[in-house]
């Protein structure tokens, strides 16, 4: 269980490493195609995760009594 917890951790700074020059290099896209850098940052941030979210409802079971992998 430590392990798990320190594996979270390590992945919240690494998270923000990775994030923050990704965010500044799309704000930087400003023009291209026609859009702003703010907008090229929601697309290419934000339709993973509604994408994510929505196969989540498809795939995960509505009861805990529906869920196999819980005994």
């Amino acid at each position: 269980m430590a392990r798990i917890i320190a594996i979270f951790m390590v992945a919240i700074p690494l998270s923000n490493f990775i994030g923050s020059p990704l965010s500044a290099l799309l704000l930087n896209m400003d023009g291209v195609a026609n859009f702003s850098g703010w907008q090229w940052l929601l697309m290419l941030e934000a339709i993973p995760a509604i994408i994510l979210g929505l196969l989540a409802l498809k795939v995960l079971p509505n009861r805990p009594s529906e869920a196999k992998w819980l005994t």
